[in-house]
């Protein structure tokens, strides 16, 4: 579904005549009739033909193809890249690199593959499932217990000791642990590959590597490399320029210009699908409710939003309240359930080669241990040039832009020491461009565990 379908301020009356992308050369190309709806926002002189020009102001305007300065700081950007990929969406065609990316169930059989060829480091836990019923799969890599021995028995035999367990059948840890995450956003492709590379590398010189091994043995590293497998999927498959999740929403407008859920068939229902799962983030606390809405950000309104957006039509879309969406719910649950003990996280994102600290709400403020923060981003930028001389810039996440709602903000304040890594210049790079992006920030995230490992285990 095209997500522009769904904001009220668009007109539904599309004109039937076809659309054309302009290339430099003169060529003119059909867009498929089924993104009419954003060939008419990109034409903004309405002569059906899409100038480069007026595909590179829309995608500005939708910060999908972003300037290269931001807060000072230089973001990795490959606009030519970022054209010609959307350029395909627009014909409703394959991206070219697609088959190079894991499927959700691909990479759902490579943990499987993992936990069976290390079952005393790697354990397949299930955080809970999305809207279309997927499994949001994480593999903790740690010292993992034997499974205790069971009496067989025809009416135990669903309950095998040797099959996943849920998160809430973990024991207590005192070890402390540290998430990894990829496919928050559902376009930004690298960030899968290079969760799923964390897994299989550390598990992988575990044997061989004393410094891996004794890694492992001092912490417990959670690795869910798709959060967003619905959305993945459908940007797979469908829109690769999806970038929500699929939750089906319902709203209303009332008198007051306020929205409300509602069930389908009362007055006024508004109908989209997806929720920006990063401005998404929130908890139970009260005191905590600034970081998703922030003052002077009035709920239902769309003029005032700051952050994240009320506007079911937006990429943005906050959703109906804090953590409404299942995958925030299961990644939530794993953060904040005590036993786990954890103490740090990186989410991985695309593009920009930027490494992001708290605040991302207002960069009016530090975090109280701001001077930590920037120490371990600087550490791993380091590494990172190091390995093959490519830099990666540290900021607070704010001075890129203001977001509320987000991981970072959210498990910052509840205790978790959390960066946000944007990943090269392109949402989903070439096939060519994935394995040296994974081992590029494979040893900057040793660095982070180690220091987590060194801040949290008592002598």
């Amino acid at each position: 579904m095209d997500i522009s379908s769904v904001n009220s301020s668009i007109p539904t009356v599309i004109s039937s005549k076809p659309y054309k992308i302009m290339e430099k050369n003169g060529e003119e190309i059909a867009v498929h009739p089924s993104r009419n709806q954003d060939a008419f926002q990109i034409d903004s002189d309405k002569d059906h033909v899409l100038s480069e020009g007026e595909l590179v102001t829309y995608l500005q305007k939708k910060d999908i193809l972003r300037t290269t300065q931001r807060g000072g700081v230089t973001v990795a950007v490959n606009q030519e890249k970022i054209l010609s990929d959307y350029k395909l969406t627009l014909q409703n065609k394959e991206l070219p690199q697609t088959k190079a990316y894991h499927s959700y169930d691909e990479v759902v059989s490579e943990l499987k593959s993992l936990q069976d060829k290390y079952p005393d480091k790697a354990q397949m836990v299930s955080l809970g499932k999305t809207a279309e019923g997927r499994d949001i799969w994480a593999l903790k890599v740690g010292t993992v217990p034997p499974p205790p021995a069971k009496e067989e028995t025809p009416d135990s035999q669903w309950l095998r000791a040797d099959e996943p367990k849920k998160q809430d059948e973990q024991p207590q840890e005192t070890k402390p642990g540290v998430i990894i995450t990829g496919g928050t956003h559902a376009r930004e492709w690298i960030g899968n590959e290079v969760a799923l590379f964390v897994a299989q590398n550390m598990l992988e010189q575990s044997n061989s590597d004393p410094s891996m091994k004794e890694r492992i043995g001092k912490a417990n590293v959670w690795v869910v490399p798709v959060l967003n497998p619905d959305g993945y999927e459908y940007s797979r498959t469908k829109d690769s320029w999806w970038r929500k999740n699929r939750q089906p929403i319902a709203i209303e407008t009332n008198k007051e210009g306020n929205i409300a859920g509602l069930a389908d068939g009362d007055r006024g229902v508004k109908k989209g699908i997806g929720v920006d799962l990063n401005r998404n983030f929130g908890d139970k606390n009260p005191d905590h409710l600034f970081l998703y809405r922030p003052a002077g950000d009035t709920p239902g309104s769309t003029w005032d939003d700051k952050g994240a957006s009320d506007s079911i039509g937006s990429d943005q879309y906050r959703g109906p309240g804090p953590g409404s969406e299942k995958e925030i719910q299961a990644i939530s649950g794993l953060e904040l359930n005590p036993k786990n003990n954890i103490k740090g996280q990186i989410d991985f994102h695309s593009y920009g080669r930027l490494i992001l600290y708290p605040w991302g709400h207002t960069s009016e403020k530090e975090v109280e241990n701001a001077e930590e923060y920037k120490t371990v981003a600087d550490g791993m930028a380091k590494i990172i040039k190091d390995y093959d001389g490519v830099t990666y810039e540290p900021q607070q996440s704010a001075g890129m832009y203001p977001t509320s709602g987000s991981s970072e903000d959210f498990e910052h304040i509840n205790g978790i020491m959390s960066y946000t890594i944007e990943l090269e210049d392109t949402f989903a790079p070439d096939e060519k461009d994935i394995s040296p992006t994974q081992k590029r920030l494979f040893g900057a995230q040793m660095y982070f565990i180690d220091h987590i490992i060194n801040k949290h285990t008592q002598a």
